[in-house]
């Protein structure tokens, strides 16, 4: 936008006779074009949907998690009074709650690149098989897993062996 006026002053400068008109940087024309707003608006629309199924993952994890460390505190309680140590009683809960996320991952990433063929076409400046996409979104997936993790993993590194023991 800044090399508009520069440019318009220099072909006039070159020969005063050629008019110029409707001037615009290729961002502005692109973006009045309707088939880029389209395109724009799909994928728009794909990476809210990306975002909502993201937010959903992160909170079933969070609730099935939370749900295995309640019907396990009884077991816990136990591996703590027989002298198991926190660190390993949280590995085993980030475990189980990432052993699905990581066959999920694989499953998804092989869906992916057989379905990116399809989507292809509207994908602009990045092809199906990106690796550095697919490595961003793998990333996101396994950071929320893992947040979804810390929770039921701190309720259960917190559980009392006597209480635990007592019974319901």
């Amino acid at each position: 936008a800044a090399m508009i006026q520069p440019v318009v002053a220099e072909v006039a400068r070159l020969d005063p006779g050629i008019a110029m008109y409707q001037r615009a940087t290729m961002d502005a024309i692109m973006s009045a074009s309707p088939a880029v707003f389209r395109r724009r608006s799909v994928l728009t629309l794909m990476g809210g949907f990306a975002a909502a199924a993201l937010l959903l993952a992160a909170v079933g994890l969070y609730g099935v998690l939370t749900q295995v460390v309640a019907q396990r505190t009884r077991e816990i309680g136990v591996r703590l009074a027989l002298g198991a140590g926190r660190a390993a009683i949280g590995r085993t809960v980030i475990q189980r709650g990432l052993a699905p996320v990581a066959a999920g991952l694989i499953i998804g990433l092989a869906g992916s690149i057989l379905v990116g063929r399809y989507l292809g076409g509207l994908l602009y400046g990045t092809s199906a098989t990106d690796v550095v996409t697919l490595g961003v979104v793998v990333g996101a997936l396994s950071l929320a897993a893992l947040i979804a993790c810390i929770i039921p993993t701190r309720r259960a590194l917190r559980v009392d062996p006597v209480q635990a023991l007592r019974g319901d």
